[in-house]
């Protein structure tokens, strides 16, 4: 396929998504010579066809326009690529949700796993800074310069007042950076929406002390045997570094036990594949743990739209027995009945207390989705689950189909007692969730406390 059809497709894709307007513009580094770049003639972005892609220098001078009309603010693509050898292809638009992050003080965050490049920071810019009474727009080489600098080496900037401009070493990254951070935003200030009347429920299940087993003893590693020890110790009066009275403890534990924990996506692999088709031996090592998929990719963490599913108060499910499999028309079913819709980034919650007597009973254990679920989750674009059910023949598929095929975050361990009673009490089963991991290198989880805020 065409360099001038991707571009095309590009236009169509955004407009289709409503991230660009009929002002807003993609182009491409030609593949042939890089001091040139291809954008459309100016038109709406959903009518552009490839034989109104025109091929520019990178002073924004049309090769041939043949008294074709350009975009005006084609200078933002030229001096771009002038700055960023890398940068392959450029998307400018006005994202009604990005927009007031670019007037206000407020950071973007990235609060879901598909909008991670946003953690390589989004700076902002301000025309005014270097023009004073323009009309906003980018119309010339000087103010095209000035905001490539403000960009920098960021995959996108905030245009004060205007709308962003996103780049992308292709045009298909270019393309889902811009949906990703129209998503984003959305997602951000839905979720800082949702904290109405203050009341805090931990989903943590308090840690039990196990010994650690003799395996580990033996060669310090993981064995798949849930433990967790602590040591204390007070410092004496005497104590060499100057510590005296000073209290403190050592810790140990195996991350993936009954702990409340969060699973990186580098924790589980199909065929030797992570997330992305990632190598599993190229990827994670015994010395260095995970160089691609760790949690230390969440360094802002996760805050987003948490949604509770109470299997317990579904009018439909009355007659099913506790701990009963959780299938999607019964998501689809509490939808309905609660007047809430999963949607792209939410974190999804079920709680359906098992039978008295089942294998796992116990307070906040729930029954789980079913596996078959999980293309359900896909197609609504779900960023992190728990509780999904194996199956016998595979004790591992809900963590393969999840993480390593999905790219969906998995929260273990959850207990949703006090969840499920608060959102009854208030009616309210929507919430801010916030799950704060630790930065460790190469970490394939961490023991969290995620928070829900109503």
């Amino acid at each position: 396929m065409s360099l001038e059809l991707d571009l095309v497709i590009a236009s169509r894709t955004l407009a289709e998504h409503g991230v660009i307007d009929a002002y807003g513009h993609a182009s491409a580094r030609s593949d042939r010579n890089p001091q040139r770049y291809f954008m459309a003639r100016n038109v709406a972005p959903e009518l552009v066809t490839k034989a109104d892609i025109l091929e520019y220098d990178l002073d924004s001078n049309p090769i041939d326009a043949d008294g074709r009309a350009v975009y005006n603010e084609r200078f933002i693509h030229g001096e771009i690529y002038k700055a960023r050898p890398d940068v392959m292809a450029i998307v400018h638009n006005h994202s009604h949700a990005v927009i007031p992050f670019a007037c206000t003080g407020v950071a973007l965050q990235p609060i879901f796993h598909m909008s991670a490049f946003i953690g390589l920071g989004v700076p902002g810019w301000d025309i005014r800074d270097a023009q004073k009474g323009s009309d906003m727009l980018v119309r010339n080489a000087q103010l095209g310069e000035h905001l490539a600098r403000a960009l920098g080496k960021h995959p996108a900037v905030l245009m004060r007042g205007h709308g962003s401009t996103v780049v992308a070493e292709s045009i298909p990254r270019a393309v889902g950076r811009s949906v990703y951070l129209d998503v984003n935003a959305r997602m951000q200030q839905q979720a800082m929406a949702l904290a109405k009347t203050g009341t805090v429920v931990s989903l943590e299940r308090r840690v039990a002390l196990v010994p650690k087993p003799d395996e580990t003893k033996a060669d310090g590693k993981p064995h798949g045997i849930a433990f967790y020890e602590i040591r204390f110790k007070t410092f004496p009066a005497d104590d060499p570094r100057g510590n005296p009275g000073f209290s403190s403890d050592v810790q140990e534990f195996h991350v993936h036990g009954g702990m409340t924990h969060l699973d990186a996506l580098c924790h589980e692999s199909i065929d030797g594949k992570l997330y992305n088709g990632f190598p599993l031996k190229d990827t994670v090592s015994e010395e260095t743990g995970c160089t691609k998929l760790g949690l230390d990719n969440l360094g802002d963490g996760i805050v987003t739209r948490g949604i509770l599913i109470d299997m317990t108060r579904l009018k439909s499910a009355a007659a099913r027995a506790p701990g009963s499999p959780v299938y999607a028309d019964d998501i689809e079913a509490w939808e309905r009945q609660a007047g809430l819709k999963v949607s792209s980034g939410d974190a999804l919650f079920v709680y359906n207390t098992p039978a008295p007597g089942r294998a796992g009973a116990g307070p906040g254990v729930n029954g789980g989705f079913d596996l078959s679920v999980v293309t359900w989750l896909k197609a609504r674009g779900v960023a992190v689950t728990s509780g999904v059910r194996a199956i016998a023949e595979d004790n591992h598929a809900d963590h393969k189909l999840v993480l390593a095929t999905l790219g969906v975050y998995l929260l273990d361990g959850v207990q949703l007692d006090r969840l499920a009673e608060t959102a009854a009490r208030l009616n309210r089963w929507e919430f801010l969730l916030i799950v704060a991991p630790p930065q460790v290198p190469g970490s394939t989880g961490a023991i969290v406390n995620p928070l829900a805020i109503f």
